[in-house]
């Protein structure tokens, strides 16, 4: 919540999530991790050399959440919530690359708090949907500011020059 109100463009993050042992479909959402990407007001471009590179760190530090990241989120500022044809791809390749008794969770959040969400089971062999999914966030107040600055430095702003359109006032086809 905090990278939703914080954030005027979209932005995309991973999260490190864990099955709650026991008979109840639970599943727990740990660490959030903001990756390296560019972001517009509708689109988040992940940014493939830094990614590769962020990613390796991660895993060459020995830190542990590379081993249990099990989410992938991302904003829609103010729009609705909904799966694009891209989200859907992204999806599908991320659920080609799981074992047969892992999980994925798919959410994409707006600033009203309206979710997107799935939960691919592989192990259950079910798909949970929205209306299947019960959250809470349970604490939203640990090192919030330093998260926060970590965030603002790798995720970077798109900018656009519009292209020459001629002159004012100029007679384009005039005889």
């Amino acid at each position: 919540t905090t990278l939703l109100r914080e954030f005027s463009k979209e932005v995309a993050w991973h999260a490190t999530a864990y099955r709650i042992p026991g008979d109840k479909d639970e599943y727990f959402i740990k660490d959030v991790l903001v990756y390296p990407q560019s972001v517009t007001a509708a689109t988040v471009d992940m940014d493939e050399a830094e990614y590769a590179k962020w990613l390796m760190e991660g895993v060459m530090a020995e830190d542990e959440r590379f081993d249990h990241i099990f989410c992938q989120m991302h904003s829609h500022v103010n729009m609705s919530v909904f799966a694009s044809g891209t989200d859907e791809q992204h999806q599908q390749e991320i659920l080609s690359q799981l074992r047969d008794n892992d999980f994925y969770i798919f959410m994409i959040w707006n600033k009203r708090l309206e979710a997107y969400m799935r939960i691919f089971d592989m192990e259950k062999n079910i798909l949970f949907e929205k209306e299947d999914i019960e959250w809470c966030v349970m604490d939203d107040t640990l090192g919030l500011a330093k998260f926060l600055e970590e965030s603002k430095k790798i995720v970077k702003e798109k900018t656009y020059t519009p292209a020459y359109a001629g002159n004012y006032g100029s007679n384009y086809g005039a005889n």
